[in-house]
């Protein structure tokens, strides 16, 4: 392949388009789970749900919260990622990695909060997640922010495979249209 040739160009456009399709698939099942997920959460606000034990209100308001953000970044990536094929030569591996990335981070956030009851929603002020005060273990913290890196690592380097692509073909007044 060409390193200088778009993907369409160097026939790279129908893997790039059956990944982004798996990416879609991906997110818009998430997108469900997480939105029912989310009615839950509503259910038990309205005492709907009231055998529910309250960790675990939080453990799954973290897990929609969190869940919800990747949802939508990783969509949007994929998307970004796919239309950018017509443009640049963005690295296809690299899209893969980030996609068993990105699982392996979901997997570890869905052990942290479905089977330790890692619930600090949005607070990570000291001593919150430090110190569950018996409602999750110690382990589901540490888990919960190795997840976080995971994701965050991933996507770091996702972004900047991109930014990469598009700084080997255009100068940077191309590149923000400033011709």
């Amino acid at each position: 392949m060409n390193g200088n040739a778009p993907a369409e160009a160097s026939g790279n456009h129908a893997q790039w388009s059956k990944t982004t399709v798996v990416w879609m698939f991906v997110a818009f099942a998430l997108f469900i789970i997480l939105a029912t997920l989310g009615l839950v959460l509503r259910l038990f606000q309205a005492n709907a749900l009231a055998g529910l034990d309250p960790a675990w209100f939080y453990a799954l308001l973290t897990l929609h919260g969190l869940g919800m953000v990747g949802t939508w970044y990783v969509g949007a990536m994929a998307a970004v990622s796919h239309r950018l094929t017509r443009f640049a030569d963005p690295s296809l591996r690299i899209n893969l990695a980030a996609m068993v990335g990105t699982v392996v981070g979901v997997v570890l956030l869905l052990a942290a909060t479905l089977l330790g009851k890692f619930g600090t929603g949005w607070y990570f002020l000291h001593p919150l997640p430090f110190h569950g005060a018996g409602v999750w273990d110690d382990w589901a913290a540490v888990v919960f922010f190795f997840a976080l890196g995971v994701l965050g690592v991933t996507w770091t380097i996702w972004t900047l495979s991109l930014l990469h692509a598009i700084a080997r073909k255009y100068s940077l007044a191309r590149a923000l249209a400033w011709q």
